[in-house]
């Protein structure tokens, strides 16, 4: 689908003598740089700002789609605190280290490159686990390079998102190994059931007796109301009896929340919709143990995240709350034992890195125990505000 593109309205004015015509000095314009001319009007046309109207008339997954478009893949930093929040699916070196360096999926060259659901056969002895609202792959990755017996199903209703995952060196490089590790596609997790997206998922989860673990990592807040229960649903009806639900999303009192409602960005009902517009949502620990009901769900851990994230050079502190929960489905035993979690962290990475010698690893942009910042200097822990503007 061919996004709608705004005016750019980089049309050069007309000139105007106000001499009239008297003989003064001037400076000589340099030549025009066709590059960045190209540059310029490319910025221009990412950043066009639709109107209600047009925002109104595309769905939940366009707007994605054209925000993916916008900020490529790169946007979401790797979330690599998932490991010290998620030692239940970490191996003893990394439980005893959840900030270590682990090295990016590669290729061993034997493999061929099928990129289609893997059979139960194949993941018979893998911990198998569905990332829900996947993005590109910035909750996965992390999780997949530190455990080679983890499968993940990604998914995600941006087409553009899982097009950006895809792409990613990492995913090329497993399809072309031994051992697949991780498998994505477009679905919407709040789809109905039957939905023909989910079914060969569905089938793999019947055959396994279901997935071993569930994410949902700032997915919910981008739904409306009902459509967050249906993803509740589908979630229990795919996870095996004691499996582990993990749920990480934005809190009520966020700086980012007072902001929108400073600007009238909400409906009244608890929704806020963006500048681009897709939605927000911050939730109380109580709506989040409602979300999750005790019929198919035992309660692991439910709390609040907080930091208090300090721009330096701009003598800024941003007060950041997110909630945080773990949930085991009903039926059984959990198939992982609890885990507390890693102690929370004082500062994000970038403010840590500053302070501290410059990394030894042998790696750009190994994981050096950032705390999920985007590429931006104000390293929000969910990645998703690229300046002060929290649009």
């Amino acid at each position: 689908m061919q996004l709608p593109i705004l005016p750019t309205g980089d049309a050069a004015p007309l000139p105007v003598d106000l001499t009239g015509g008297a003989d003064v000095p001037h400076k000589h314009a340099s030549p025009p740089n066709p590059r960045k001319q190209k540059r310029d009007r490319s910025r221009s046309k990412r950043r066009g700002k639709l109107t209600q109207a047009q925002r109104d008339a595309l769905g939940l997954d366009e707007r994605w789609d054209r925000f993916y478009a916008q900020k490529g893949v790169r946007f979401y930093k790797d979330r690599h605190w998932l490991r010290r929040e998620l030692l239940e699916l970490m191996p003893p070196a990394v439980r005893d280290d959840p900030m270590r360096w682990c090295a990016p999926l590669a290729s061993d060259g034997t493999g061929v490159a099928v990129d289609v659901v893997p059979s139960g056969g194949e993941l018979a002895r893998m911990t198998v686990g569905l990332e829900a609202g996947c993005g590109c792959g910035s909750a996965a990755f992390p999780l997949l390079r530190a455990n080679d017996d983890v499968f993940v199903l990604a998914t995600d209703f941006s087409a553009e998102a899982i097009r950006l995952l895809k792409s990613r060196d990492e995913y090329e490089n497993q399809l072309s190994s031994s051992t697949r590790r991780i498998h994505a596609w477009v679905s919407d997790v709040a789809a109905p059931p039957g939905d023909a997206r989910w079914a060969a998922v569905e089938a793999l989860a019947d055959a396994l007796g279901g997935l071993h673990f569930l994410t949902f990592v700032f997915v919910l807040s981008a739904l409306e109301a009902e459509q967050m229960v249906a993803a509740v649903r589908r979630a229990a009806r795919l996870l095996r009896p004691g499996g582990l639900l993990f749920f990480r999303d934005y809190g009520a009192g966020d700086l980012a929340q007072r902001r929108l409602d400073d600007r009238g960005q909400t409906d009244g009902a608890g929704t806020y919709e963006r500048g681009e517009g897709t939605l927000a949502r911050y939730f109380s620990l109580e709506e989040v143990g409602d979300l999750f009901p005790a019929a198919l769900f035992d309660r692991v851990e439910l709390r609040h995240v907080e930091r208090d994230i300090t721009n330096r050079a701009q003598g800024v502190t941003m007060n950041r709350r997110w909630v945080q929960a773990k949930f085991a489905r009903k039926g059984a035993p959990p198939c992982f034992e609890p885990c507390a979690g890693a102690p929370p962290l004082a500062e994000t990475g970038a403010a840590r890195r500053r302070g501290a010698p410059r990394s030894s690893s042998p790696v750009r942009g190994a994981d050096d125990g950032g705390d999920d910042a985007h590429c931006g200097d104000l390293a929000p822990e969910c990645g998703c505000f690229a300046s002060l503007g929290f649009d």
